[in-house]
Parts: C-alpha cells; structure tokens; sequence
C-alpha cells in the first residue's frame, strides 16, 4: 500500500519547487498578527529584557578590585 502524501524528489513538479513564496498569500492562510502572536512576542521580549538586565547588572557588580581607597572617617572603628 503506497501512501499518495509522499512523494519521489525526481518526480516533483520542477515547476512547484522554483516558484516564488509569496508573504500575503501565506497570511491570507494563517492569519494575521493576532492576539495570540502579540502574547508570544511580549513573553519573548520580556525573557530577552531580563537577561539583558542581568547581564548589564553583572558588568557594573562582579568585579572586586584588589584593593580599596582610604576613607579615615570609614577606618575608625572606635566608636563601633
């Protein structure tokens, strides 16, 4: 039994396979930036923000300098 979905690559249609993808008939099948794609996006930039921020917050908070200034008001510790 043959399945008629699949089909021999030499057999295809050269013609179907060079024609040009054209964007609205693509839309007119699946519909346009709906609500649904608006959520998506949003959680996707959302996500993307975040690590962003991250990373941003990292470059100014991870590095410890090996030594620190002198502040004789910080260095008295008398009065603890």
């Amino acid at each position: 039994m043959e399945d008629s979905t699949i089909q021999d690559p030499e057999k295809c249609n050269k013609s179907e396979a060079t024609s040009e993808l054209n964007f609205n008939e693509i839309l007119n099948e699946i519909g346009q930036f709906g609500r649904w794609q608006q959520q998506i996006f949003t959680c996707c930039c959302l996500i993307s923000l975040a690590n962003g921020l991250i990373t941003v917050a990292f470059a100014f908070t991870g590095y410890s300098p090996k030594y620190r200034c002198s502040v004789p008001f910080c260095e008295d510790k008398s009065d603890w």
